[in-house]
């Protein structure tokens, strides 16, 4: 069964063919195009943390440039590639909570009414790296029952 938009679609285009029949028999020059439409707009880029990042802070957020046009966008993320999606949002920052230390994390952004975002990935640094300084022990995680442990690397 055809829905109502499929069918008017079909008329539609049996009017516009039979408009252009008649028009070739009378020498007509028509033209039939469609209006071109700006949905295509340019794709997240300069992510942070860069892609390939290593030794990334378990508590970083991650940010992107968009166009000022741009509506929202679909975020994704995740220790798989390709990320699940998390959200759609209209901010170019997103903050996926705590972290584990060396694992590598996958995302993407997706401009809403535009281009599909590359792959980025990031890993972050282990416990124990010999350029972490100021060891910061956070207590259980209620929903995981993990005792976090956050350094910051010295640049």
């Amino acid at each position: 069964m055809r829905s109502h938009v499929q069918k008017a679609n079909t008329v539609t285009g049996k009017i516009a063919l039979a408009i252009g029949i008649l028009c070739l028999f009378a020498g007509c020059n028509v033209s039939c195009t469609k209006p071109e439409q700006n949905t295509h707009l340019p794709k997240a880029s300069n992510p942070h943390p860069a892609d390939y990042a290593k030794g990334v802070s378990p508590d970083t957020k991650l940010t992107w440039s968009g166009d000022e046009s741009t509506a929202s966008y679909n975020v994704y993320f995740g220790t798989e590639s390709p990320p699940s999606f998390v959200r759609n949002q209209t901010q170019n920052i997103f903050d996926p909570g705590p972290l584990d230390w060396d694992t590598t994390y996958y995302w993407k952004i997706d401009t809403v009414g535009g281009a599909q975002g590359d792959i980025w990935r990031f890993t972050t640094f282990w416990y124990g790296d010999p350029n972490a300084e100021e060891m910061d022990v956070r207590p259980n995680d209620k929903n995981t029952h993990r005792t976090h442990v956050y350094a910051k690397l010295i640049p």
